[in-house]
């Protein structure tokens, strides 16, 4: 699946923070991080009583969680950052228990902080649910916190295992049998953060999720499902159309785009396949698609039908001819230009299919395309929206032809963005939505 990157500059300033999006729009100046009150988590403490509360300022730092082979213990770890001027501890129990806290040290093979709390779970347990928090307190007497966030351990046998879904439901995957080589558990979070930047021009929709196994299981043997929902709220204006999953390269540090299958009817989800426990999350990508399992990525069609569950756009059984056209397509971030279509389709003896590019008042700008043609002289500004329309025709109504998905991209306009810049003698820090990185050792200011 095409997923096209891009580079975003990064240039320090000394004095405040500058976003700038192009020369035509104005710049914006951060404020300050907002110190809020957060949850402050106790060792020993009643699992029933509310935590006590104390002035903290909310840590945005990607982690995640692993659980042990033994069924008693997990792993945590963040993302990879530089080592803070800072005590990082991680605490976290099960429903039902006390907090468990623990000091978190940081491996300069690793660039993480890391933990492993023993005997936090039972052996056996099919389902445990919990919640983890960092916390790094700041020589200069600040106090980051991430907050309580909610995990869910699963037993997966090797046959017969149940779906992993995540607390909010929002996540399920299915594990076929012999997937994973022995019995293990897996955990599911929802992450803090995503653990490195996005591609340019894609968006989050809804939350980012971890799932790992345990025993240093990264791959799967078989391909197993993934599911990830999505509601009216956390699609708000984007187009189900231009949605994809997209999970972590922890070796690349950069997003594969795996795709996906949407069902924009009835469940609201996209499912895809994958072999690697890490981190999955919906993104509106720098494309638009339909791959015609329902009919809503159509405005208007005419003697023609969709064949499920091949997902094929095809003539009614008595048509000669029949015509198709989809919704209007429009970018969710502003473009430069637009880049290109691709389709598939199968034409037998005796049948035709062509694709034509129509203005949004139907007007046709480009007849008869090739898959992968270049849309770069349709003038974005000009038409900031378009629309493709299959025509269809036979000789022999028991012959069709038929068009498996059609694709629109285009190139979003490359974003510069300059990060806040403190300097402590001869130190830096960049505080950033990934956690803290230094270049040096130094103490954030706020």
């Amino acid at each position: 699946m095409l997923l096209i990157l891009g580079i975003m500059s990064l240039i320090a300033l000394v004095a405040g923070a500058l976003v700038r999006v192009d020369a035509s729009e104005a710049a914006v100046v951060p404020e300050p991080p907002i110190r809020t009150h957060v949850h402050s988590l106790k060792s020993g403490s009643n699992p029933d009583d509310p935590p006590s509360s104390s002035a903290a300022v909310p840590w945005r730092a990607h982690f995640f969680a692993v659980p042990g082979s033994d069924g008693t213990s997990l792993f945590v770890s963040t993302g990879q950052m530089a080592e803070l001027d800072a005590a990082v501890t991680a605490e976290a129990r099960v429903v039902g228990q006390a907090w468990r806290r623990h000091s978190m040290t940081y491996s300069t093979e690793e660039n993480a902080y890391e933990t492993l709390i023993s005997g936090i779970f039972v052996p056996g347990t099919l389902t445990d649910e919990g919640e983890i928090a960092l916390t790094a307190a700041l020589d200069s007497g600040d106090t980051l916190d991430t907050g309580p966030i909610h995990f869910r351990r699963f037993f997966v046998p090797t046959t017969g295992a149940a779906p992993i879904v995540s607390g909010d439901n929002n996540l399920e995957m299915t594990l076929t049998d012999d997937s994973l080589p022995v019995d293990a558990y897996a955990l599911v979070m929802t992450a803090n953060s995503v653990p490195g930047p996005m591609p340019l021009g894609h968006q989050l929709v809804g939350q980012p999720y971890s799932v790992r196994a345990s025993g240093a299981i990264i791959t799967s043997t078989r391909p197993m499902l993934l599911k990830l929902f999505y509601t009216d709220t956390t699609l708000g204006d984007l187009d189900p159309h231009t949605l994809s999953v997209l999970q972590w390269d922890p070796v690349s540090m950069e997003w594969d785009d795996s795709g996906g299958n949407l069902d924009d009817v009835i469940e609201n989800s996209v499912s895809t396949t994958t072999d690697r426990f890490t981190v999955y999350t919906l993104m509106s990508t720098i494309y638009w698609r339909d791959a015609f399992n329902d009919f809503t990525g159509l405005s208007e069609w005419d003697h023609v039908s969709v064949l499920l569950p091949d997902g094929e756009l095809v003539l009614d059984g008595l048509a000669y001819t029949g015509a198709a056209t989809s919704r209007p397509i429009t970018p969710t971030v502003s473009i430069d230009c637009w880049g290109h279509v691709y389709f598939t389709k199968t034409v037998p003896a005796g049948t035709s299919l062509t694709v034509d590019v129509l203005s949004a008042d139907g007007t046709a700008l480009l007849s008869d395309m090739t898959s992968g043609a270049d849309l770069a002289a349709i003038d974005p500004i000009a038409y900031p929206r378009i629309e493709l329309r299959a025509m269809l025709s036979t000789d022999d109504p028991a012959h069709s032809a038929r068009l498996d998905e059609w694709m629109v991209t285009w190139q979003p306009k490359l974003y510069e963005a300059y990060l806040p810049l403190v300097f402590k003698g001869m130190e830096q820090m960049t505080a950033n939505g990934f956690g803290l990185e230094t270049v040096g050792k130094g103490s954030p200011s706020f």
